[in-house]
């Protein structure tokens, strides 16, 4: 197992998953992926180090994206039911972000999350410039 380095997103999604289905928390892949973006920007604003490489991209369809995730797991709302294998350990840091934004936005669904802060003023503001946002600072 791999231990606090920066993995793919997809390893952080099944550690993800399995700490939403142990907690009774809904979780499919559109919502992982805002989950996912949410404790990028919070790793990044509180301990300026990415949680994952992969690049975050806006679509007009679906939102904000990780399209590995997408490639990884099944696109589209598609409900995790089943325990994931995991691959990585966490650092302390890691753990006490994953926990915080899902003690804050795990209760949202998919599209409730992209109403709130921060991807509604993203969304804004790339519409309004037309230019990708590529790293993302947020605190919650």
């Amino acid at each position: 197992m791999k231990t606090g380095i920066l993995c793919k997103a997809s390893e952080f999604g099944k550690i993800i998953i399995n700490t939403c289905l142990s907690k009774n928390i809904s979780i499919n892949t559109l919502k992982l992926e805002k989950l996912l973006i949410i404790m990028q920007g919070v790793m990044l604003s509180k301990y300026n180090q990415a949680l994952f490489h992969e690049p975050v991209i806006y679509n007009n369809k679906a939102g904000f994206v990780i399209p590995r995730v997408d490639k990884d797991f099944v696109y589209g709302a598609v409900s995790f039911n089943e325990t994931e294998t995991e691959y990585v350990l966490l650092l302390d840091k890691q753990h006490e972000v994953m926990y915080e934004v899902l003690k804050k936005y795990g209760k949202y669904n998919t599209f409730e999350l992209e109403e709130l802060y921060p991807f509604k003023k993203l969304r804004n503001m790339i519409e309004s410039n037309g230019k990708s946002v590529h790293v993302l600072y947020l605190t919650i």
